[in-house]
């Protein structure tokens, strides 16, 4: 996922503190429900698959992350 900032930017430390938390695990374990999961551990967390049943018959490979 790419989530740029730009060089010009008046509020580059907020852009930072905002693409880590819309980034991070817990939040994208939310946004899990609604779609594939971004974390590989997010497949077994407990409230995905609750949610998406189907996510945990579709967990990648172990090599990707």
């Amino acid at each position: 996922m790419a989530l740029p900032i730009a060089q010009g930017s008046k509020n580059q430390d907020a852009a930072w503190k905002l693409i880590d938390f819309i980034s991070s695990e817990q939040q994208l374990d939310q946004y899990a429900k609604d779609a594939l999961p971004i974390w590989k551990k997010s497949y077994d967390t407990p409230s995905v698959v609750q949610s998406a049943p189907a996510t945990s018959r579709r967990r990648p490979s172990s090599s990707t992350t």
